[in-house]
C-alpha cells in the first residue's frame, strides 16, 4: 500500500462536480458572479459591491463570494491610496 500526497487544492465545488457529474453552483448563481466580475474588471466598484451585496444575502459567504468581496476591498484600498 502506498501513501499518496495531494499537492493541489481545490474547492468543494469543484469536488462535488467531479463526484456527481454536475455544476455545484445553479446557473444563476454563477451568471451573477460572472456579472460581478465584469464590474470588477470594468472598475464599477460601486456596481459590483451592490451586486455583491445581494447575492450574498441569498448565499451566505461562499469561497466565491469571499474572492469577490477581497478583490473589491483591494480596488478600493488602491483608488483610497491613490488620492
Amino acid at each position: 500500500e502506498t501513501l499518496r500526497i495531494c499537492t493541489s487544492y481545490r474547492y468543494s465545488g469543484e469536488v462535488l462536480e467531479e463526484l456527481m457529474g454536475s455544476q455545484a453552483r445553479n446557473l444563476e448563481v454563477a451568471e451573477e458572479l460572472r456579472l460581478i466580475r465584469r464590474a470588477i474588471d470594468d472598475d464599477a466598484l460601486a456596481q459590483a459591491q451592490a451586486l455583491l451585496d445581494t447575492l450574498k444575502s441569498r448565499v451566505g459567504e461562499i469561497p466565491d463570494v469571499l474572492e469577490a468581496q477581497s478583490a473589491i476591498d483591494s480596488l478600493n484600498w488602491l483608488e483610497d491610496d491613490k488620492a
